[in-house]
């Protein structure tokens, strides 16, 4: 993966940072939606729930784009990329 420029790096590393995440359907035709995300160590995840449009589409191997906004200056970052097989249950949930 490429590494994400500094300069870019305070837009993802917020506490309460959203995004557009953008997937594809069976059909091919794309589904964007606004997540919660993190990112640490290179990695970035994104909250859904299991059945969701978007839990289905980030298969591994997906392709994926997220774009990353922080306001007032509107200051943008895209991430683009695939997915790989990764779930994790948090408790309580």
């Amino acid at each position: 993966m490429t590494a994400i420029p500094d300069k870019y790096l305070d837009l993802l590393e917020r506490k309460k940072a959203f995004a557009a995440l953008a997937t594809t359907m069976p059909d091919g035709s794309p589904q964007v939606t606004p997540v919660w995300f993190d990112y640490k160590d290179g990695i970035v995840r994104v909250n859904t729930a299991k059945g969701r449009v978007k839990a289905r589409n980030l298969k591994a191997g997906a392709a994926v784009a997220l774009v990353g906004a922080r306001r007032p200056r509107v200051r943008a970052v895209d991430i683009l990329g695939s997915t790989r097989a990764s779930v994790a249950i948090s408790p309580g949930v």
